[in-house]
């Protein structure tokens, strides 16, 4: 699966460039399932709050905010994948 994480997060920031949100949020989101410590999905999703986000800095904006929801998946899909098995 390594060998995809290059192509993957290339993938992820030129959809994040230049498509439509539709289409890049359910690649980051597959991106964090997928691939194992996808912590670029915390910048990719910093990235996108710089680009995308409405103005304002207030404690309730970063429930809204990509790098929490990233980051909020990637610590959760931690213990789920000590449990899960994959069979070459």
């Amino acid at each position: 699966m390594n060998r995809y994480r290059i192509p993957l997060t290339i993938l992820i920031f030129l959809a994040i460039l230049f498509l439509p949100y539709w289409i890049y949020v359910p690649l980051l989101f597959a991106g964090v399932l997928v691939l194992p410590f996808f912590w670029e999905g915390i910048f990719f999703g910093l990235l996108i709050d710089t680009l995308y986000a409405e103005s304002g800095l207030l404690v309730s904006t970063i429930i809204y905010s990509f790098a929490f929801w990233a980051t909020l998946i990637l610590v959760m899909m931690i213990p789920v994948r000590k449990r899960l098995r994959t069979y070459a």
